[in-house]
């Protein structure tokens, strides 16, 4: 297994460094993170040092681990190589001038918000930490009702909770198991309340999207159930079985309880999953600390650690490689 020192630097605009691959050179014209090879002896944050150093002439201090992927190189021939990529957020201390490059692994670095770049400008070992830079640490999820207008009074609680000028994602999961009357009006208010606060990342479990003859303008994205995610094949499938023509969400997450699904989530090439129950809930044994960190590990995507968890344990989840947590309780007065 070859480890890789991976540099996430952002700047105070919010801006995320990355560098493109040159002409003549395997996936040419690819953006993709600065980094390199840790040789041996040395620690990530040495080597994330050494390397945009040497590179594009930059000071940088390390943050934190935000996440880590692995990957398989495979080519024709050749045996696979198993990388696992190290991917930490970083700040600049010290910069002769703009970034440029210093020799030639590179054709040069841009400023670009995570927003303005897409999946399909990175090679595919780059993608998840692309992802883990455009989410945020929180995962909103909406308790399972018995009228709609219960679940109008829990998006108004959730929209009482957003600062009013947030301009990072925000990330809410709409989760209803069964179809209520007057859903017509739950898809007002989540339209109103994303006219209101643009960042909104909508995402419409499966289940709830099975129920709807097409998905509303204001959804983002799909939440596949575990069972779902057992039965699909291929990313094509998706809206198929959930029953639409029209839609091709920006999101796909899942959830995952086990090695079986992380790695099926893989295979389909995911933009991210839920991982749980973390702690003990409702009479599930629970993963623990250890367990959940050893499957995020095998996961090429961002990871919330989802049951029993609240805001104050986001350090605690990060500690162990989790994007964020994941939850209902957390955000909901118990009168739902």
């Amino acid at each position: 297994m070859q480890s890789i020192a991976i540099a996430l630097i952002k700047n105070t605009a919010g801006e995320i460094l990355v560098t493109q691959r040159p002409e003549g050179r395997h996936l040419s014209g690819f953006w993709e993170f600065p980094g390199g090879k840790i040789e041996p002896n040395e620690t990530v944050q040495q080597a994330l040092k050494r390397e945009l150093k040497e590179e594009l002439g930059l000071e940088i201090k390390p943050q934190r681990e935000l996440i880590r992927l692995p990957y398989t190189y495979s080519k024709k021939g050749k045996e696979p190589l198993n990388l696992v990529f190290h991917c930490w957020l970083c700040v600049i201390t010290k910069s002769e001038g703009q970034p440029i490059a210093l020799n030639e692994g590179q054709a040069f670095a841009r400023w670009y918000t995570p927003d303005a770049l897409s999946i399909d400008q990175f090679p595919p070992a780059n993608r998840g930490m692309l992802r883990a830079l455009q989410l945020p640490k929180l995962y909103y999820i909406t308790q399972n009702t018995d009228s709609a207008s219960q679940l109008i009074a829990q998006l108004q609680h959730f929209e009482m909770q957003m600062p009013r000028n947030i301009c990072e994602p925000v990330l809410l999961q709409l989760r209803q198991k069964t179809m209520l009357p007057a859903f017509d009006q739950v898809i007002a208010e989540l339209e109103r309340i994303k006219k209101r606060f643009p960042a909104l990342v909508i995402m419409l479990n499966f289940t709830t999207a099975q129920n709807l003859a097409d998905v509303p303008n204001c959804i983002s994205g799909l939440h596949l159930t575990a069972e779902a995610l057992r039965q699909i094949t291929d990313k094509s499938q998706i809206a198929q079985m959930a029953g639409f023509s029209r839609f091709t969400p920006r999101w796909i997450f899942a959830s995952c309880h086990d090695e079986e699904s992380i790695e099926k989530a893989n295979a389909l090439g995911l933009d991210g999953v839920t991982l749980s129950p973390v702690c003990r809930d409702k009479g599930q044994s629970a993963l623990g600390w250890q367990r959940f960190e050893e499957l995020v590990m095998r996961a090429q995507m961002p990871v919330y650690a989802l049951g029993g968890l609240s805001p104050s344990d986001v350090s605690l989840a990060q500690q162990h490689l989790a994007q964020g947590i994941a939850g209902i309780g957390f955000w909901q007065p118990e009168a739902y």
